[in-house]
């Protein structure tokens, strides 16, 4: 499954024992461009990208997944507008994502006190649920900061009607907080953009890209490139097997770390002996 070694904003790291036989490894971020990142220089790349698009006039979409992601990117802009890092605008989610912060603060015992009752209390003071006002939202030109699920703009959710509408406004910026499956509309908003397409095909309909403010930006639940080659390493198992990965990921990883232990990286289906 996931894990992460580092202190999130809301999640502390993983608490591992002391030694295992045989250790299951998610890779996700295991190939070797995400060797530079870390997660607070991913806050400061954000934002500045952020504050860009604010000052001059635009609106932030910010797809996420409901649970985890969510309630990590609202706390981070509280967090940052509080810091004066970003400016103060309206910030806005939609109801399964501000469901979920409720049940999370609410039931979340490793948080603590200090910083849970700061951010409900924020929360409630400074976010809106979206389907309140979606209609105006939608084709509002006012500076706005829009956390929506689905993090990979499935469709018909709100990140991706929203998405729609703001592509083709020079402005706006849509600025993605963690991994996009290749076969996710957010995957072919990303790298339309990165070729400097002037369309991108989103459902049945091609959308015009006006906008050059699309990014992506690590803020994924998962282990980065460094702590994936850390956990092994401290746990000394007999035998690493590799699973939830992009092959060339899983691959690195391997030979990064092949004359330290035992590797498998096995296919889909495959049974593997202990």
């Amino acid at each position: 499954g996931d894990i992460s070694l580092s202190q999130q904003l809301t999640i502390p790291p993983a608490q591992l024992p002391k030694k295992v036989e045989t250790l299951i490894s998610e890779g996700t971020y295991g190939s070797k461009e995400n060797q530079l990142l870390t997660r607070y220089s991913e806050i400061e790349r954000l934002s500045k990208s952020v504050k860009r698009v604010l000052e001059n006039g635009g609106r932030v979409l910010m797809p996420v997944f409901a649970l985890g992601r969510g309630q990590e990117a609202i706390y981070m802009l509280l967090r940052l507008m509080e810091k004066n890092k970003i400016p103060s605008v309206p910030i806005y989610t939609n109801g399964m994502v501000a469901s979920l912060s409720n049940l999370y603060m609410s039931n979340y015992e490793r948080i603590s006190d200090k910083d849970r009752k700061w951010f409900m209390k924020n929360f409630q003071q400074n976010v809106t649920v979206a389907p309140k006002a979606i209609e105006r939202l939608l084709f509002s030109k006012e500076p706005a900061l829009l956390v929506l699920s689905a993090g990979m703009l499935v469709e018909d959710t709100l990140s991706y009607i929203f998405a729609k509408q703001m592509l083709s406004n020079s402005k706006d910026g849509i600025f993605f907080m963690g991994y996009q499956s290749p076969e996710s509309d957010g995957y072919r908003v990303l790298e339309a953009s990165k070729r400097g397409d002037e369309q991108v095909a989103l459902g049945e309909e091609t959308v015009e890209i006006g906008t050059k403010n699309i990014d992506i930006f690590n803020f994924s639940g998962h282990a980065d490139y460094q702590e994936l080659l850390e956990l092994p390493r401290r746990l000394q198992p007999e035998k690493l097997i590799y699973v939830h990965g992009d092959e060339g990921a899983l691959e690195n990883l391997a030979e990064e770390l092949q004359y330290e232990f035992e590797i498998q990286i096995p296919s889909n289906l495959q049974t593997v002996e202990l």
